[in-house]
């Protein structure tokens, strides 16, 4: 079919063949979409730690999973290996706490409004270990 549109000089590729063309390549979600959203979550969640840490809160799954407006379980399947996830935390809250001010493209925007929010609203009551 392509053939022929090019044959044709009429380079107008429907709609439907776009679609067709992807479903048949990757489907409709593909693979590298799924790990780059892994990702950004998982370095969110870092981020957030870290902050926390440098604030002096130990940070749980369950506080990131609020701050992130996830459920925890979505938190602890990122970090299989919780002493991983703890190595990581202290290493990023040295850092912050010695330049107070958080690594270029570290952070994503998504992240930090998230937490600004977060911190917002719950800044009116103290916050609890759990």
């Amino acid at each position: 079919m392509l053939d022929a549109l090019s044959w044709n000089d009429s380079l107008h590729i429907p709609r439907d063949l776009i679609v067709l063309i992807r479903e048949r390549l990757s489907g409709s979600h593909p693979e590298y979409q799924k790990s780059i959203a892994a990702y950004e979550k998982r370095q969110n969640a870092l981020s957030i730690g870290a902050q926390l840490k440098a604030q002096g809160i130990t940070p749980s799954f369950r506080r990131i999973a609020e701050l992130l407006e996830v459920a925890p379980s979505t938190v602890k399947r990122l970090f299989p290996d919780r002493g991983e996830f703890e190595k990581r935390v202290e290493r990023e809250s040295k850092w912050l706490t010695k330049r107070r001010t958080p690594p270029a493209g570290r952070v994503s925007y998504q992240a930090y409004s998230q937490a600004s929010r977060a911190f917002a609203k719950n800044s009116a009551r103290p916050l609890r270990e759990k």
